[in-house]
This record gives structure tokens, C-alpha cells and sequence, in this order.
């Protein structure tokens, strides 16, 4: 019986095949990419409303039935509560290796977010063209600034194991 416990609980550190899972966070957006043997989680949005928990509710409780006790990279595609509004709470719980922030100007939001990040020492940065972990990339494909928080949502386009992947924000 220990090793068949064993086995349930440590089943998601053995996958051997990258997973992405689009959350139902409501209104908004919220992806989990699971890379092979553990090598690396990242959340891309967190979706989030005024009226409905998503961390306590979905996020959280999905990352725990995964096994998930940290998050390597959170990225976050703009700074719209219906994005991000749940990354705040989720933070405490699951602390990243860094942030990414789309570019163009900080939102409410997202100087919110910031304070938090720069007390808990977590690193941080925005308009990337490019992100390497274990072999996989992803690119981020609007790296311009414009005047507008949904026209400056990060593009993000990845390939896992032959199948594309092309994620716009808004």
C-alpha cells in the first residue's frame, strides 16, 4: 500500500509529455503549461473577477491535484482584471521564479502586483521577445508599446511536440 500511495502522489512529477490545460476561470483567460518530468510550470493569466474567488476556486484547487507547489514563470498577457486579477492571492501560495509583464505602461493592476512582488523579492520583467526553459521555447510575438492595454496583450506562440500553439490576449 506505501508504494501505491507512493505512486498517486508523486504520478505528476513523472509525466513524461508536456500538458497544457486551459483553466475555466469564467470571464478571462487562465493556461497552465506542465513541461515533461517536472522541468517547468508556467501559468499564463490568471483570469479574475470581483465577484468570484478563482484562486480559492479553481486555481489553487487545480494546481494542488497536479502535484503543483511551485510555479516556475507566470505570464501575464495584459493588465485586465479578467487576465490577472486572481495572480495577487495566488502568489502567496505558489511563488514564481519571475513574472512576465506584457509592454507598454503598468496598469492598476499591475503596480498592485509589483509592490507584492518587490516584498516578496520576486523578480519581474516586461516586453520580452523570447522565453527558453528546458528546450522549449516560447516567443512573444508584440513586443511594441502602444497606447492601449489590449492592443499591447503579449502574442505568444510555442510549438510542443508538433502542435502549434498561438495565444493573443485580447
Amino acid at each position: 500500500i506505501p508504494l501505491i500511495l507512493f505512486f498517486i502522489i508523486y504520478y505528476n512529477s513523472f509525466n513524461l509529455y508536456p500538458t497544457l490545460t486551459m483553466l475555466d476561470v469564467k470571464r478571462g483567460d487562465s493556461l497552465l503549461l506542465e513541461l515533461p518530468l517536472n522541468k517547468g510550470n508556467i501559468l499564463i493569466d490568471s483570469g479574475g473577477s470581483d465577484y468570484y474567488d478563482i484562486n480559492k476556486n479553481v486555481l489553487t484547487p487545480y494546481l494542488k491535484s497536479r502535484g503543483i507547489k511551485k510555479l516556475d514563470y507566470i505570464i501575464l498577457t495584459h493588465g485586465d482584471l479578467d487576465h490577472m486579477g486572481s495572480i495577487i492571492n495566488l502568489i502567496d501560495n505558489y511563488k514564481p521564479n519571475r513574472v512576465i509583464f506584457n509592454c507598454g505602461s503598468y496598469e492598476e493592476l499591475e503596480e498592485t502586483l509589483i509592490k507584492k512582488l518587490d516584498s516578496l523579492n520576486i523578480p519581474y520583467s516586461s516586453c520580452m521577445s523570447e522565453l527558453n526553459i528546458n528546450n522549449y521555447k516560447l516567443k512573444f510575438l508584440n513586443y511594441k508599446d502602444y497606447y492601449n492595454e489590449n492592443d499591447n496583450s503579449s502574442i505568444i506562440y510555442f510549438n510542443i511536440n508538433n502542435f502549434k500553439f498561438l495565444l493573443m490576449g485580447d
